[in-house]
Order: structure tokens, then C-alpha cells, then sequence
């Protein structure tokens, strides 16, 4: 109510200045609400929900000697569930730090004849040496599973007692290292 001669206070145009105080409680607000989804997505992803694409399986492999390279068997596949993991869905790498061998062209259906098979995937170069791999599947099923295996060999040339040679596993959905053997020489 206006008094009687009194003109009631313009009301001012500017914008209303929120006091330091405010802006920083808004801050932690915004920080909080950031944490929280961040944390809320991250438990989300790792608990499967919204995972992409099947689990990334594992397996144990170990080695031995032959006359003239390495076989390696399978040992368990992780995690529980994986198994049977595809021979298509397997490439092989062995390198010894300076050369290397690919094989990625292995089939499902070469390993597929219900009983016990062996197939060769080619010889490559490896140095002032050539190399080839030869896959067994003991069923004969077309999956890699326990005590199936595979052997790298020596086609010319030798391995040489004072190298490291690293054997990597790759599973080829997304080109994860699932599996890996170093070869040292205990002379």
C-alpha cells in the first residue's frame, strides 16, 4: 500500500546477482548428480547388463617339446559357460620379438568330422626359418576344448636355444589375448 504522498519504489530491471554461496551449492549439486550416473553406468556395464557381445572367454594352455618344435594343449576355458569356443573364432601369433607368425584363417569345419583330426594351417617364413601349424581336435567337433591342441613346427631350420618365443591366443569377436605361452629354454 503507498502512503499518501509517497510514490511506491520502481521495480529495477537487472537481473537479480546470486550470492557466491548459491553458485557454489549448485556446483556441488551438479558434481553429485555427475558422480552418481557415472557410478550408476559403470556398475550397470560391469554387471552384464548392457555388456556388448558374448563374455570374453580364457583358457590355461601349457607346452611341451617335440622332436622338431611345440604343442600346446588346452586346460580349462573361463569363464564357466564359454565353452565350446569355436576354432573359427581362434588365431594364432607366435613370435620370438623380431619375427612373427599369423595364422587367422582357421576353420570350424576342417576340425569337424566326429572323430579324432588333425589339420594343417600352412607354413609361413620366421626368420632364416619356416614354421607351420597343425590343429587337433580330439572329438573331431569343430570347438576347441580341454586337451585339444596344436603344435608349431619347424618346416626348415631350427629353434634356437638362446631365444624367447611368446605363443598369444587371440579370440577374434574383439581381438582379446585370451590365452599365453612363453617358451624359454631351461639349458
Amino acid at each position: 500500500m503507498a502512503q499518501a504522498g509517497v510514490e511506491p519504489a520502481a521495480r529495477s530491471t537487472t537481473p537479480r546477482r546470486h550470492s557466491r554461496r548459491t553458485w557454489i551449492v549448485l556446483l556441488v549439486v551438479v558434481v553429485a548428480v555427475v558422480v552418481v550416473l557415472a557410478g550408476a553406468a559403470w556398475y550397470i556395464i560391469n554387471s552384464g547388463f548392457g555388456s556388448v557381445g558374448p563374455p570374453v572367454p580364457g583358457v590355461s594352455i601349457w607346452h611341451e617339446e617335440t622332436q622338431n618344435g611345440f604343442r600346446w594343449f588346452f586346460g580349462y576355458w573361463t569363464p564357466e559357460g564359454v565353452d565350446p569356443v569355436p576354432w573359427t573364432d581362434l588365431t594364432f601369433e607366435f613370435t620370438d620379438g623380431s619375427h612373427t607368425a599369423y595364422w587367422s584363417n582357421i576353420s570350424s569345419q576342417d576340425l569337424d568330422n566326429g572323430t579324432l583330426t588333425t589339420h594343417g594351417y600352412g607354413s609361413q617364413a620366421f626368420g632364416d626359418m619356416t614354421v607351420r601349424l597343425n590343429v587337433t581336435d580330439i572329438e573331431g567337433n569343430g570347438v576347441a576344448e580341454w586337451e585339444d591342441g596344436f603344435e608349431i613346427t619347424t618346416a626348415g631350420g631350427s629353434f634356437r636355444w638362446d631365444d624367447v618365443y611368446l605363443l598369444l591366443l587371440i579370440w577374434e569377436p574383439n581381438g582379446d589375448h585370451i590365452g599365453t605361452d612363453f617358451i624359454v629354454w631351461d639349458y
